[in-house]
């Protein structure tokens, strides 16, 4: 993984998988770096208390133009191996420079149709989770996002906006705490109960809830409604 063919590949489990970085490997959207190895995301990272991974969620958008990305190769849009052994590679690298960094790898927030889901991907999630169980120093950031809301950018398609943000951002936190990373968290009331509830003036009597609740927030002890963040 840490150099490439002079096709432009690496390989991996049997795979080709292109060096591009850019969007769905087309060359007109490669980053200021050209080419990012494992070692150089380790060696930034070694100085950290958490580094969080959210590098495997377009792995399966990969797939979409021609598989490109995979050399041609058609791999099953439910097989997580790919995912999970680079995820494997990029944790490792970075506990070689400093075992003590907690690395949180995120998980995959779902498809969008418009400003709303349009695609659950819990099945991958739950498969990169369990994969990635015995590593050590590393938890996983599970999260959902509620159905029929506005969860999406429509300016940047299926991009979450500020909600979508705000649940991830504490789905880290809730993981971490979890984890006795951090000594405090948030007080957050069940998903089931509170992620999809949209009546935030009621839940005021339950902030715990209102914290949970994707479109809600906690402004001077009340619970108020959260904008999508988007002009």
């Amino acid at each position: 993984m840490e150099d490439c063919n002079e096709d432009g590949f690496r390989h991996l489990l049997g795979h080709n998988l292109s060096c591009n970085n850019g969007w769905q490997c087309n060359p007109s959207f490669v980053g200021s770096e050209a080419l990012v190895r494992p070692s150089d995301v380790a060696r930034v990272a070694k100085d950290s208390d958490v580094t969080v991974l959210s590098n495997w969620v377009n792995d399966f958008t990969a797939r979409f133009p021609g598989n490109t990305c995979f050399d041609g190769e058609s791999l099953s849009m439910d097989d997580v191996s790919v995912s999970v052994e680079s995820l494997r590679i990029l944790i490792r690298a970075i506990h070689a420079e400093n075992p003590k960094v907690m690395v949180v790898v995120m998980a995959k927030y779902p498809g969008a149709a418009g400003r709303r889901i349009g695609a659950d991907y819990s099945n991958l999630n739950m498969a990169v989770r369990a994969a990635l169980a015995d590593e050590p120093s590393t938890v996983f950031a599970n999260f959902e996002f509620p159905l029929d809301e506005d969860m999406f950018l429509m300016s940047k398609s299926g991009h979450p906006n500020c909600r979508g943000d705000r649940v991830m951002a504490s789905a880290v936190i809730e993981a971490l705490f979890n984890a006795r990373v951090l000594s405090r968290g948030l007080a957050l009331g069940e998903p089931g109960a509170c992620l999809a509830d949209t009546a935030c003036s009621e839940l005021s009597a339950s902030l715990a809830c209102c914290q949970r609740a994707a479109l809600c927030r906690v402004a001077e002890g009340q619970c108020v409604p959260y904008s999508t963040g988007e002009q």
